[in-house]
């Protein structure tokens, strides 16, 4: 069984396939443009079907700079978008073995997401935030 960790280092591998994405395994004091930040687990079950099996749920933090709120709301869409180059739920349901996190997990799957667009005041400046929902059995 792999390690949280190991997991977490693993989603930033398929976040790091997106171009222009600032990918990482930990949230950030001070997150840049275009940083995909995985948060967690936020919750968590243990071996719930007998299969020693445990189900971890993930977020990923989207942060993008509102300086031209339209191009950043664009680039938000590409990345909530379930197809695509830009696509959060294509990067890490891809790879090879797909879904899989590089072999770090059973499988891994996008399930939804939070908070389209909020501002955020993020170390004294407003980012363009939003939050993928990712479930990782392992």
């Amino acid at each position: 069984m792999a390690s949280v960790t190991e997991i977490k280092t693993g989603i930033k591998d398929r976040l790091a396939t997106i171009s222009g994405a600032r990918a990482y395994a930990t949230v950030l004091p001070n997150p840049s443009d275009n940083a995909l930040c995985v948060v967690g687990p936020s919750r968590w079950t243990y071996s719930t079907d007998f299969d020693a099996k445990t189900r971890y749920f993930f977020e990923i933090a989207i942060y993008l700079a509102p300086g031209d709120l339209v191009r950043a709301q664009t680039r938000l869409d590409a990345y909530l978008a379930p197809t695509g180059a830009a696509s959060i739920k294509a990067a890490i349901e891809g790879g090879s073995p797909p879904g899989r996190l590089g072999g770090a997990c059973d499988y891994a799957r996008v399930v939804g997401g939070t908070e389209y667009g909020r501002l955020v005041d993020v170390a004294g400046s407003q980012m363009l935030y939003a939050a993928i929902e990712v479930e990782v059995v392992a």
